[in-house]
């Protein structure tokens, strides 16, 4: 199984040809609901504005994804 976090790792790896590193962490209130969530930090605000239309599609992309992984 592919959790959400690793498959955006990969489709940003892919579109803008670096490394970031996924995480795994469970928060409180996302383990009593078993939601996915992904938290990303990125840069400065300037590089935000710059590739967010670029991030957006990777963000889409790695969702769509996700949800074509079957469930365990």
């Amino acid at each position: 199984m592919v959790h959400i976090s690793q498959s955006y790792s990969r489709k940003f790896s892919t579109t803008f040809g670096n490394t970031i590193e996924a995480i795994g962490n469970s928060e409180k209130i996302l383990r009593e609901t078993r939601m996915p969530a992904v938290a990303i930090r990125y840069g400065s605000t300037e590089d935000l504005i710059t590739d967010s239309q670029m991030l957006l599609k990777v963000l889409t992309e790695a969702i769509s994804s996700w949800f074509s992984e079957p469930f365990e």
